[in-house]
């Protein structure tokens, strides 16, 4: 066995991390230096670990079940998962079997991505998409973001002064309204010359 592609391996695999690396420029007196940024660390906040537990503590059956309804829901139309690209990612991360691929998710992912949720559901009868609506809801809460407000509906009645009211009017009031209405101009013909 040659030491050859070891040392080729190894020397790849410290080019590779010094690539990774970002770059930092500083001055110190009359000279510039650049100096390697420490690499970032790879253990996951408080916020991360604790959306994983929550998601691991979830049935394997529930997880799918938010997978199969959220990929069905983008599913409706072929550019869907262009548009809603947030909805998109979480439905990607959903199909990895690691929990922690979802928590990942940056929170502002998943502030949009339960934004786009809240205005493509009309009917939150459907478990799963009602289960990662309040799986979004917590993650965003972890991170000590508040949710986005769910939608209220509008009861108020119709004559409170709110929107339009359409009603039935008599013949004597549509009468009254035509006259009242400024008379519409004939379009004038255009002179030939």
């Amino acid at each position: 066995m040659s030491l050859v592609p070891i040392r080729l391996r190894r020397l790849a695999r410290s080019l590779r991390s010094l690539l990774v690396r970002r770059l930092r420029v500083t001055q110190v007196g009359r000279q510039w230096q650049v100096v390697f940024e420490p690499p970032p660390t790879a253990v996951a906040d408080h916020g991360d670990q604790a959306v994983a537990k929550h998601l691991a503590a979830m049935s394997l059956q529930r997880r799918h079940c938010m997978r199969a309804q959220l990929s069905q829901l983008l599913g409706r139309h072929p550019r869907a998962r262009h548009i809603f690209r947030p909805l998109a990612a979480v439905e990607h991360s959903l199909r990895a079997e690691n929990p922690s691929s979802f928590a990942a998710l940056p929170p502002a992912v998943l502030r949009a991505a339960q934004e786009q949720l809240q205005t493509l559901v009309t009917d939150w009868s459907a478990l799963g998409l009602n289960d990662l609506r309040t799986t979004l809801q917590h993650a965003l809460k972890l991170h000590d973001l508040p949710a986005s407000p769910t939608p209220v509906m509008d009861t108020r009645p119709a004559d409170s002064g709110f929107g339009l009211h359409v009603q039935d009017a008599s013949v004597s009031m549509f009468i009254e309204a035509e006259r009242d209405w400024p008379p519409a101009r004939a379009p004038q013909p255009a002179h030939a010359e």
